[in-house]
């Protein structure tokens, strides 16, 4: 991967664009917040946020001491400085580019959030529209992050009216309940929770749940990473096969 490789990556995000604060250092920012330090032009490191602390940013400097390293001034609150091209996959790379998005986006009021393209179903409009405010801003927002997570990412209305979201399988469904708005993700109960945003249905075989209340911030990051894993494991044959695997 090259430089300008990267940087194009970095653009292509929705509401991403190019600034130099600093002469000759590059940073492209959404809105008005950086989420990608890259450098001058002679630069082979992006820097990103890699986590909420150090507590999770550190885990890239065990897995590449040479490749990886505390973002000056801001490491402390996650901000790690990656060398590509080296032990580092490019894949990788990019996914911290965009963890490092999303969590710059998440902070960000969400009247200045850049709007997501996507395909929209209208009976998914029509049923978030007749919810209650804050129940319609939950569900506009996760319905950005999964449809962020990979662009082949479709919508549609089962069960009659409930929205659910699908790839090679469904990824996840909205109910809205009094009090809160149910995300049901259905992992098969096999896809990794380390920021703990199961609420409920952690036994559960098919589908568990992620209950978001008036006011809560939703952890934008680790749900998007939950989808992503269950899209991959869609691509590879869905959550019954690969439990059924040895």
């Amino acid at each position: 991967m090259t430089r300008a490789e990267l940087l194009a990556y970095c653009l292509a995000k929705p509401g991403a664009w190019q600034d130099e604060p600093w002469a000759g250092d590059v940073v492209v920012k959404v809105r008005s917040k950086i989420f990608a330090f890259l450098g001058d032009q002679s630069a082979a490191t992006v820097g990103v946020k890699c986590g909420p602390d150090r507590t999770v940013a550190n885990e890239w400097l065990a897995r590449y001491p040479d490749d990886a390293s505390v973002l000056p001034y801001i490491g402390r609150s996650g901000w790690n400085s990656l060398r590509f091209g080296g032990a580092i996959p490019d894949d990788e790379v990019f996914e911290a580019v965009d963890s490092s998005y999303e969590a710059v986006l998440g902070k960000l009021p969400k009247k200045d959030r850049p709007a997501m393209p996507y395909q929209a179903d209208p009976r998914v409009d029509a049923y978030i529209h007749a919810l209650p405010g804050w129940q319609q801003d939950i569900c506009r927002e996760v319905r950005d992050l999964v449809h962020a997570a990979d662009p082949e990412v479709a919508e549609t209305i089962k069960r009659t009216r409930q929205p659910y979201f699908v790839l090679q399988g469904n990824i996840c469904a909205l109910l809205a309940a009094r009090d809160h708005v149910n995300v049901f993700v259905y992992d098969g109960g096999i896809v990794s929770d380390p920021e703990g945003i199961i609420t409920a249905g952690q036994d559960n075989k098919t589908a568990r749940t992620v209950g978001i209340r008036e006011g809560e911030t939703i952890n934008a990051p680790a749900l998007t990473a939950m989808f992503r894993q269950i899209i991959a494991n869609n691509r590879a044959g869905g959550w019954r096969k690969l439990k059924a695997q040895p």
